[in-house]
């Protein structure tokens, strides 16, 4: 099924609408809204990073083969788990970016 990629346009326009969707979501407990504002501000560098064409081609594909040979509640396991180490050490990439370009002035300006 090659037309399901990144670029397909169902793909697209969905990907759009559950956008727009999330941002009509308030959430009352500032914990769990600071939480969910970390995610938003970092999710997108780790989509980034997770669709480069070099950390797709040299860290991902073919590396994960070794799930096709585990049992159905194995493999939804490996797979979440795996996929929230990724999203989890992206984040981190991106934090640990964020926090060089304020020691060098490169990020955001205080106000």
């Amino acid at each position: 099924m090659s037309e399901f990629q990144y670029n397909f346009s169902l793909v697209t326009t969905l990907s759009i609408l559950v956008f727009l969707l999330l941002l009509q979501v308030k959430v009352q407990k500032k914990l769990i809204s600071n939480i969910v504002t970390f995610l938003v501000v970092h999710s997108f560098s780790a989509y980034l990073l997770q669709t480069n064409p070099l950390v797709f081609a040299f860290l991902i594909t073919n590396n994960y083969l070794f799930l096709q040979k585990l049992s159905p509640l194995r493999m939804i396991i490996e797979l979440i788990f795996t996929a929230s180490i990724w999203y989890l050490g992206a984040i981190l990439l991106d934090v640990f970016r964020s926090l060089i370009f304020k020691i060098i002035s490169l990020g955001e300006k205080n106000a």
